[in-house]
């Protein structure tokens, strides 16, 4: 070939580029932005899909430990809660046996005649027994008292004992069968 040869070949080629007109190239300008668009687009889809998988993993992860907790915390809640029944049904128990004493001298203050007074006190809660000492002015006014005991229906069961004469009055002891509602709360 010769120098013309090739330098006609080049010319050629010069004069087609020329005819490249500007649309042309504004047209592959355009489709080549639209291809990196597309590139950028397909890029953020798949980027978001993947993070959608990994942020759905981790909540999967959350979910089933908040299932566990809320398990746990629903049995130590159930067992917590069975307990505390438990001990609210022993302390039923226990204030339903529980002897009120208070009961006693308050339904002996009700009871007593103005001229009795009591000198001791013993009470037996397994036996449900008062025994009571007391002095009065005279014989009628200890008849009049264990009359009145025995019209109570706190008392089941009245014993009259040791019977003495002072110069100041009567001493005598008196034995009362009581009922459980005057010994317990109702």
């Amino acid at each position: 070939m010769t120098s013309e040869g090739r330098f006609s070949f080049w010319k050629k080629r010069s004069e087609s580029l020329e005819f490249i007109s500007e649309e042309s190239i504004l047209i592959r300008k355009n489709i080549n932005i639209l291809v990196v668009f597309i590139l950028g687009l397909l890029l953020i889809y798949f980027l978001a899909n993947f993070i959608k998988k990994e942020l759905d993993r981790r909540l999967s992860s959350i979910e089933a430990k908040h299932r566990e907790l809320t398990n746990e915390l629903a049995k130590s809640t159930r067992s917590d809660a069975v307990l505390f029944l438990e001990r609210l049904d022993n302390l039923k128990n226990i204030l339903r046996e529980h002897i009120y004493w208070s009961n006693v001298f308050v339904f002996l203050e009700r009871s007593t005649l103005p001229n009795v007074r009591y000198n001791s006190f013993a009470g037996d809660a397994s036996g449900k027994t008062i025994t009571l000492n007391a002095k009065t002015s005279d014989l009628l006014s200890m008849v009049k008292q264990i009359m009145y005991f025995e019209s109570l229906p706190e008392v089941k069961k009245t014993e009259f004992m040791n019977v003495g004469y002072t110069d100041d009055g009567i001493n005598f002891s008196i034995r009362l069968n009581v009922s459980d509602s005057l010994l317990k709360k109702d």
